[in-house]
């Protein structure tokens, strides 16, 4: 990919499939991130807490209680999050507010997802605060 929308951003990885997860960190990688990979919540959970951590990309497959354990500690650090799934859009309406791709997902789609969910979190904000 020669395209390096994510030049600066690290990424919080967490997917069960270990070929997924190595596969979007490649991608991810190749957009100019540093990422951070977790197969699973726990270890996922321990991540979330990476200085710097500025978006994360989750497979809800794994949903559990975990799952939504993390999704409210990222809430409450101010990083936002996107979802990878093979499941429906349903699967995390308790948090319809996240953006959402469907696996497999298209490499070029989904920076552009997980960028989008970079420029629009907190250091996004601050910098528009500043800067007008």
């Amino acid at each position: 990919m020669k395209n390096r929308k994510l030049d600066g951003c690290s990424i919080l990885v967490v997917e069960d499939e270990l070929l997924l997860l190595l596969d979007m960190q490649k991608t991810f990688e190749d957009a100019g991130a540093k990422v951070v990979a977790a197969v699973g919540y726990d270890r996922a959970l321990a991540l979330a807490d990476t200085p710097g951590l500025n978006v994360a990309v989750i497979d809800c497959s794994l949903a559990a209680s975990n799952g939504w354990t993390l999704c409210a500690h990222l809430t409450q650090l101010g990083v936002p999050f996107v979802f990878c799934t093979g499941r429906d859009r349903d699967s995390v309406s308790a948090w319809s507010d996240a953006p959402f791709i469907s696996k497999p997902a298209h490499p070029e789609r989904l920076v552009d997802l997980v960028s989008s969910a970079f420029g629009r979190g907190p250091g996004h904000l601050q910098r528009a605060l500043t800067t007008t």
